[in-house]
Order: C-alpha cells, then structure tokens, then sequence
C-alpha cells in the first residue's frame, strides 16, 4: 500500500510539473504539440521542452553569426572601396594594385587617409 501511495505521488508530481511547463510556455505564446509517444512519458516533457530550446538557440546563434559574417564582408568592402577611390582621385594606381596584394600596406593607406 505504502510503495503504491508513493508511486500515485510521484505521478501527482509529474503531473503537477508538466501543468507548470505547459503553462509558462502558453504564456509565452508557445503552443507545443506532444508526439504521441511523448504523451505516454509525462515525465519527459521536461526534457522535450529542453530540446526545443536549446534547438531554437543553437539555430538563433548560427543565424546570428552569419548576420555577423555579412556584416563584416560588406563594411570590409565598403572600406576597400573608400580607399581605390581616394587613390585613384590622387593619381596613386600603383599603390592601389600594392593595397590589393599587401594587407599591412592597406593598413597603413587606410591610416593615411583616416578610413580605419
């Protein structure tokens, strides 16, 4: 009787944290459907809920980092291009062919002319 009652408990438990969950993410405006054959282990909705999560950060960093990456190519671009037009105003061609193949003279150009 004793090893009954402390089984039906941990089902209230169970049944009381998964009510918890599911109300904390339908007030976040989530609106979860269960699998089947998650509905069979109550107790797992923990870890599923977990799983959507961490799904949903891993997608919003990778997502982010790309955004990153675009970002930088395009201001990268927009700087070289500041730089070859600055250049060929004052006549400097060879410097700008020197720029292209030569990072560490583009540094000091970008520097000369106050673009970085």
């Amino acid at each position: 009787v004793q090893m009954m009652r402390s089984g039906l408990q941990r089902i209230r438990n169970t049944a009381k944290g998964f009510t918890r969950s599911f109300n904390w993410h339908k007030k976040k405006g989530c609106h979860i459907q269960m699998p089947e054959e998650m509905k069979e282990n109550v107790g797992n909705v923990c870890n599923y809920s977990d799983a959507i999560l961490r799904i949903g950060e891993e997608k919003g960093r990778a997502e982010g980092i790309a955004e990153g990456i675009a970002e930088g190519i395009a201001e990268g671009e927009s700087l070289l291009a500041a730089l070859f037009i600055k250049l060929k105003e004052l006549g400097r061609t060879d410097d700008a062919f020197r720029a292209a193949a030569d990072k560490e003279y583009r540094i000091k150009l970008y520097r000369e002319f106050q673009l970085a």
